[in-house]
């Protein structure tokens, strides 16, 4: 039996080139958190390590720190840890991690070669956070090899739980401050963002375009919201096993739309039909996030989007019920005249077909759809353009 049904009437394609090397294996303590990573609880402090795989910021894992007992006596240092040869002195370099903690305490960042250099951090809100230590000049050290560690407990902090993600440590190839084109070793963006801003996270950029700019590192970070934009990155290029990263935030819902708004005024048609005038002709229509059906006949219910149940037991009036929604030939139809076999009643529709586009099933394992050249209203058959479909089909009697 051949079948048929009527219609009356974005690509979106990202890729991602694979920026500075990363100097810290196992960075996302992906490999298990004792591979490649020092970690410390000195002076007494008694403190629990192990890997997450519920609270990360990236990937399948995180370092957690379970922290009961901080010693006293003393300075206390605990944290992760990793010994590094090959920087150079004088260089500026980025030193970020992701980190979940307590609000309210602090963590810190330590670099030391002959020196010490440290950044402390206090922690703002309860979900993960990217922070950087920017070292404008790397201080000298005597035999090559410096100590590079995020550490939880280096004062006075009370006990807590701690999250690590992400560990990165890469040299910047340009100097100067935030904000200046090529600069920054991570950059944020969102839809609520300026472009004027200086791209850290409480003054995101607004586009991906203005992070490609700025970006000096490896990692865009995208807030929550919904991107709509045209842009092509030039000169954003990584190195094999070392990608240019473009992710959300931890927990951040991100939708890149490619859709146009319809901003022309809508006006009651009947019943509950509405109507609009557009100046281009679309593909698809989506109503709060949802793609509508084409308008068709016959109907089907729901949205095109909705799961397909078990082939053979569909929804009824679904769109995957074929049986059920779409109209049936008659033996006597030919190529060009399709001949209703009034089961779905098209002539009880009173619907016109006259200029509406038939997808036709009338073909050997094939669907066509062509042009209705002639329908009357009542009619139980209509002409269409036979021309649309494939003269080498074997056309289905």
């Amino acid at each position: 039996m051949r079948n048929f049904y009527i219609i009356f009437f974005l690509i979106l394609i990202i890729t991602f080139p694979i920026g500075a090397q990363n100097l810290i294996p196992n960075p996302g303590f992906e490999e298990g958190i004792y591979i490649d990573h020092d970690l410390m609880a000195f002076n007494g402090s008694e403190v629990v390590f192990s890997g997450s795989d519920t609270e990360v910021f990236q990937g399948d894992s995180a370092l957690m720190l379970d922290i009961s007992v901080v010693g006293t006596g003393g300075p206390q240092v605990i944290g992760v840890r990793h010994t590094i040869t090959g920087l150079e002195a004088s260089k500026k370099y980025s030193f970020r991690a992701a980190v979940k903690g307590p609000v309210g305490q602090q963590f810190r960042f330590r670099v030391a070669g002959d020196g010490k250099q440290t950044k402390n951090i206090t922690i703002s809100n309860s979900e993960y956070q990217v922070y950087e230590y920017v070292i404008d000049a790397l201080l000298p050290s005597a035999d090559g090899e410096y100590t590079v560690a995020v550490e939880f407990a280096f004062t006075d902090n009370v006990a807590g739980t701690w999250y690590v993600d992400s560990l990165v440590l890469e040299f910047v190839e340009d100097g100067g401050s935030g904000g200046d084109p090529g600069t920054l070793s991570v950059v944020y963006v969102s839809p609520e963002g300026l472009d004027t801003n200086d791209g850290s996270i409480n003054m995101p950029v607004k586009t991906l375009s203005m992070a490609s700019e700025l970006l000096a590192g490896d990692t865009i970070f995208l807030m929550e919201g919904s991107y709509h934009e045209e842009f092509v990155f030039t000169n954003f290029t990584g190195q094999t096993g070392v990608p240019k990263v473009i992710t959300a935030v931890h927990g951040h819902e991100v939708i890149f739309d490619g859709t146009i708004p319809v901003e022309s005024l809508w006006e009651l048609y009947e019943g509950q039909i509405y109507k609009t005038t557009l100046s281009e002709d679309i593909w698809q229509l989506f109503v709060n996030g949802e793609m509508l059906n084409l308008c068709r006949w016959p109907n089907v219910d729901g949205f095109i989007e909705d799961e397909q149940p078990e082939a053979m037991d569909p929804l009824p009036l679904s769109l995957w019920d074929q049986s059920g929604t779409w109209g049936h030939s008659a033996s006597n139809s030919t190529n060009g005249l399709m001949i209703d076999d009034g089961a779905k009643g098209l002539g009880a529709s009173g619907l016109d077909m006259t200029g509406a586009i038939a997808v036709l099933n009338v073909g050997s394992f094939k669907t066509s759809a062509a042009p209705v050249a002639s329908h009357i209203p009542g009619q139980d058959q209509f002409t269409y353009d036979s021309s649309y479909t494939d003269p080498n089909l074997s056309w289905q009697k």
